[in-house]
């Protein structure tokens, strides 16, 4: 961490630990409202709460809010035996009248009440969040030591920019209004104009639309200036889905989409179908509400022009473009220009696909179960975890990995590898360099989520479980040896698990493999055979 980046916030400078009412240029009186996300750094000095001098640290952080709906608290993973822990955590919070967060800092005992390391309160309407979204701070904790936060903060207000399943939560939609009513306007008086999406509207006017949506999105109607030149709404609508943060079909299954389309015709409908159904709900639903409208668009192209290709062409970048690209800017190959147009002319080509995708629900979040090692899981936050803790391992800042690092950094992600599977990391290292990348390593953490067919919310609970099981895993070898099994077979009859009461009968039962240790691979299968991840 870049300590210099850090604001130190202190009682006496006024902005503090007491939460004050009133606007303080954060927002509005009743606080703030909208998508508060937290990270939850580090902390430095901490109070020693054991008797060895050190704690095992963890944070809790609870945000108050005057709204209806009050946010759940949210808590980092333990480490272990530290005055100076890295939680490298991220909790995302939709809130309504949020007008300051407390954290606490906590030590866990095994089968004991948690002591208290320290805590803070941030008065949030002390922070400009308006117009400087971002804040870096040192909060000083009481007693003695300090915790590091990061803050951001998007206004629900603040329509463009903010991602599709927070405009729909605010606006109690399941397809952002804005994307609604545009494509009604298109389907009333444009679907047989030439050059529909195509041709662009009037920046005027597509600016002032920006803006009453921004104000209220449900009192929008078009009035006649807008959709007598129609391309003005349909400029609107392409605007709106260019500036999301992640596109409709996000980063995460951006090379999942592309896979899909090798094989049979068969093969291709199955992939498909899995890869939206793997998106979230409210990007599920937009997707759907789009393409069967852009499906009507497609049948009347022998008056508007509008072929598939020329509708992948408009749509494809806004739409399928990972975020890197989406957002900065950045021009595109041909070849995955070509990619991603497939993408969309199949969808157009195939509203049956898209019939049986809207049928099916997406896995909602549930509730964790590994006792204070679960944070509440935070959506489509994984690869960001993986990126901070990239950086972790790679300690001379060079940008790439060893096959140790990248075995340690795979098991704070939840996938252990021993020492001896050397092949993952040869399929990235194919100049054999004995090193691998940040844009190698992600590639094949998303491919392997999607060679096991693996969800975030599943990747995220290996994740948990990793960090629960490496809390008894004194050595990290990923592995625990029967001493340490007796701990872990404590803690796991401690929060209700189905273990036999018999230690060295669950031992043998855990260790399939009969090596003499429990693997943090056979404890996960454990826990998938009896429904707990």
């Amino acid at each position: 961490l870049n300590m210099s980046s850090f604001s130190f916030f202190s009682p006496g400078s006024g902005k503090g630990r007491k939460s004050s009412k009133g606007n303080a240029g954060a927002g509005s009186a009743g606080g703030l409202t909208g998508t508060l996300t937290v990270h939850v750094l580090s902390a430095s000095n901490l109070k020693a709460c054991d008797k060895n001098g050190l704690s095992d640290p963890f944070c809790v952080v609870t945000p108050a809010a005057t709204g209806e709906v009050k946010p759940k608290k949210a808590k980092t993973i333990v480490v272990k035996k530290t005055l100076n822990p890295e939680w490298m955590e991220c909790f995302v919070f939709h809130v309504e009248g949020a007008e300051s967060i407390h954290f606490t800092v906590k030590d866990w005992d095994f089968g004991l009440r948690n002591d208290i390391c320290g805590h803070a309160d941030l008065d949030l309407t002390k922070l400009d969040l308006q117009s400087q979204s971002q804040h870096s701070l040192c909060l000083p904790l009481t007693d003695v030591g300090e915790l590091r936060v990061l803050l951001e903060f998007a206004d629900s207000s603040c329509l463009f920019g903010l991602d599709v399943q927070s405009v729909c939560r605010n606006e109690g939609s399941s397809v952002p209004i804005i994307v609604t009513k545009c494509i009604e306007a298109v389907e009333s008086h444009g679907l047989d104009h030439v050059g529909i999406y195509r041709v662009p509207g009037s920046k005027a006017i597509v600016d002032q639309l920006r803006d009453a949506f921004i104000a209220n999105s449900a009192a929008v109607e078009f009035e006649d200036d807008a959709v007598s030149d129609i391309n003005n709404v349909a400029s609107l609508l392409k605007l709106y889905l260019r500036e999301l943060p992640e596109p409709l079909f996000t980063d995460a299954l951006h090379q999942h989409f592309l896979d899909s389309m090798s094989g049979t015709a068969e093969e291709r409908q199955e992939k498909m179908l899995s890869a939206l159904g793997k998106l979230p709900q409210a990007h599920r639903n937009t997707v759907c509400a789009l393409f069967r409208h852009l499906q009507k668009v497609l049948a009347h192209k022998d008056s508007n022009k509008m072929t598939e290709q020329n509708i992948a062409t408009c749509f494809g970048p806004s739409v399928l473009s990972p975020s890197d690209n989406h957002n900065a800017g950045s021009s595109l190959s041909l070849d995955l220009m070509k990619k991603q147009n497939d993408v969309i002319v199949y969808l157009l080509e195939h509203p049956e696909v898209l019939a049986e995708a809207s049928a099916v629900d997406s896995p909602q979040d549930g509730e964790e179960d590994i006792a204070v090692f679960v944070g509440h899981g935070v959506r489509d936050r994984m690869r960001s975890k993986a990126r901070i803790l990239f950086e972790k391992y790679d300690k001379d800042q060079k940008g790439v990995l060893d096959f140790e690092a990248f075995r340690m950094l795979s098991y704070d992600m939840g996938f252990y590898i021993s020492t001896t599977d050397v092949h993952e990391f040869q399929t990235m290292d194919a100049e054999n360099k004995g090193f691998i990348s940040w844009p190698q390593f992600k590639a094949w953490w998303e491919e392997r989520g999607n060679r096991y067919q693996l969800s975030v919310e599943r990747q995220q609970a290996l994740n948990q479980a990793a960090a629960y099981f490496q809390y008894f895993d004194e050595d990290g070898n990923g592995c625990l040896s029967e001493e340490e099994f007796k701990a872990f077979h404590a803690d796991l009859r401690k929060h209700g698990y189905a273990v036999e009461d018999d230690v060295q009968h669950c031992f043998r039962a855990l260790d399939t493999d009969g090596d003499g240790s429990v693997s943090y691979n056979e404890f996960v299968t454990w826990m998938v055979l009896n429904g707990h991840v």
